[in-house]
């Protein structure tokens, strides 16, 4: 946390331990991840000597969760780095063009994950609770 000059008055990290999704693959601990917000939260609502006038979050890669139209999660928070099936992936290259030439090569690898409209659309299609039309997406960070 920063007061108006930008000097730092809270700071707090934390690590999870990974879950999985229902795939197996690896994905953020949801759950622990909110539980830690909250925490912070609380812990800096006590202090008389803080001011809140803003708050925002800083976040890493463009992980993916479903929620519902009361904000709670119908999925695990997928990690952007999930595998995007092979048949999605060759229906995108056959629609949009193949890997981007401009991307570096690392990136290329797993560029259609770290757009959200690609997760989004392999989560409606393998996952029938992810096509209701009540049902938001929400990517850390959003894009």
């Amino acid at each position: 946390m920063f007061d108006e000059q930008y000097k730092i008055v809270f700071e707090r990290t934390a690590r999870f331990t990974e879950t999985t999704d229902e795939d197996g693959d690896p994905c953020e601990n949801l759950e622990s991840l909110r539980l830690s917000v909250f925490d912070s939260l609380r812990e800096v609502f006590k202090r008389k000597d803080i001011e809140v006038k803003a708050i925002n979050f800083s976040t890493y890669g463009a992980s993916l969760v479903y929620i519902d139209e009361d904000g709670r999660p119908l999925t695990p928070l997928y990690n952007y780095l999930k595998a995007y099936p092979a048949a999605l992936k060759e229906q995108f290259y056959n629609t949009y063009g193949e890997k981007p030439a401009f991307l570096p090569k690392r990136l290329r690898r797993c560029w259609t994950a770290l757009i959200p409209a690609c997760s989004c659309t392999a989560l409606s299609t393998n996952g029938p609770h992810c096509a209701n039309p009540s049902s938001m997406h929400c990517t850390c960070p959003s894009i």
